[in-house]
């Protein structure tokens, strides 16, 4: 399994979802991502667009203004 980390902090949502959804587009079966993300808006948009593809990533709060959520397809 390959896993790539994608900074996504610098962007806003809805930014950041499309972003992310572009991400889960062009992984391979069983590949893996790393999406960080920079505040809860642009978390929640992004877990939303997750859950609606039946994505559970695991989630780590690295502080205040930095979520990494680590996906497998």
């Amino acid at each position: 399994m390959e896993t790539k980390e994608y900074n996504l902090v610098d962007y806003v949502c809805p930014l950041s979802r499309i972003k992310a959804a572009q991400v889960l587009n062009g992984l391979s079966p069983g590949d893996g991502a790393r999406i960080i993300l920079g505040d809860g808006e642009s978390l929640k948009s992004v877990a939303q667009e997750l859950k609606v593809r039946g994505i559970k990533p695991e989630f780590e709060k690295e502080s205040e203004t930095r979520f990494v959520l680590t996906v497998v397809r």
